[in-house]
């Protein structure tokens, strides 16, 4: 088995859950979000650590692909990245 770094997953998981709170938050897209849904869900620490939950394991297995893959270099996870968006 690879080395998977968790440090590097915990830091990406963390990052993305802000980016989440934020772009959710009722400063950026919250309100709107709301009124298209037409459904207001409480958001709680459940909420949130089902997110972070579900993100960590999204970030452990790319990791994995990129550590299965060899990828050493900036620009080579930029364009696995860019494979991975475009799949």
């Amino acid at each position: 088995m690879k080395n998977v770094d968790l440090l590097t997953v915990l830091f990406a998981s963390g990052i993305y859950l802000v980016m989440y709170i934020v772009w959710y938050s009722n400063f950026l897209f919250g309100k709107i979000y709301k009124k298209i849904i037409k459904k207001h869900h409480k958001k709680d620490f459940f909420h949130f650590f089902k997110i972070f939950i579900l993100v960590f394991i999204t970030c452990y297995i790319v990791e994995l692909f990129e550590v299965l893959v060899g990828i050493t270099t900036f620009w080579d996870g930029v364009f696995f990245g860019f494979l991975i968006w475009l799949g």
